[in-house]
């Protein structure tokens, strides 16, 4: 019987523990959801070139595609000035090293001296790699009025 009790303990602290797992990754992809936000804002390019995998696509609503390097630039140059950018609503789904973040949120402000304002959905898809989640991919489109 005493087996069994320890067996039965044993299954239960490891059961558990992908579940912390989980909850951590959880709250580091919202981390850097909000940081992402913020470097938007500030115009942080340095900051894109540091979370982004070298290999990163963005996929714009308009159906441009943009690497890494072309995405940062453009928010060093100021060829995109982000004067808002909140993160109403995140889904985040975590799949062993792979996780999908499907989220929402008002953004505001210039792209190529033009002015925007509107409400986004986008989905950002993470790989982690050791104990660090890079983006390596995000498709963005405009919520209809």
């Amino acid at each position: 019987m005493r087996s069994l009790t320890l067996v039965i303990t044993f299954l239960a602290l490891f059961a558990g523990a992908p579940v912390f797992a989980v909850a951590n990754d959880k709250e580091a992809i919202q981390k850097i959801e909000k940081d992402w936000a913020n470097a938007m804002v500030d115009g942080d390019g340095a900051w894109f070139n540091k979370n982004l995998t070298d290999d990163f696509k963005i996929v714009f609503p308009e159906g441009a595609v943009w690497d890494r390097d072309k995405f940062a630039d453009a928010w060093t140059a100021g060829t995109i000035d982000m004067a808002k950018c909140d993160n109403l609503h995140l889904d985040i789904r975590i799949i062993g090293d792979v996780a999908i973040v499907i989220g929402q949120g008002d953004v505001a402000g210039k792209f190529n001296g033009e002015a925007f304002a509107h409400t986004e959905k986008w989905t950002d898809v993470y790989i982690k790699k050791g104990d660090t989640w890079k983006c390596v991919s995000c498709h963005v489109c405009k919520v209809k009025d």
